[in-house]
């Protein structure tokens, strides 16, 4: 069920952009990396939790002035190292790696 809710999520981000300005956007990956902490979570794979972060973070338009905001808000999502390694597991891998 939580799945279909990331997925209903990601079609209104995507179809609907500009009614989610950065600050919101910001709440909104707050509020779901900490709900990817809770323990049953973390023994399932979350892609359709993954491409929500990722179309959350591109949709980010002014990136010098919301980085830093970014930044404090995770930081505030746990204390624990492993909660934050959680965290930043749960955004997907964008970049492109050859050989």
């Amino acid at each position: 069920m939580l799945e279909d809710t990331f997925k209903f999520l990601t079609l209104c981000v995507t179809t609907q952009p500009r009614c989610y300005p950065d600050h919101q956007r910001l709440a909104i990956l707050a509020l779901l990396c900490r709900v990817s902490l809770d323990r049953n979570l973390r023994k399932q794979p979350l892609i359709d939790l993954q491409q929500l972060l990722l179309v959350l973070l591109e949709g980010i338009q002014k990136w010098e002035e919301t980085l830093p905001e970014l930044c404090t808000s995770l930081g505030y999502v746990s204390q624990h190292h492993h909660n934050m390694v959680a965290v930043v597991r749960c955004f997907p891998d964008t970049i492109t790696r050859g050989r």
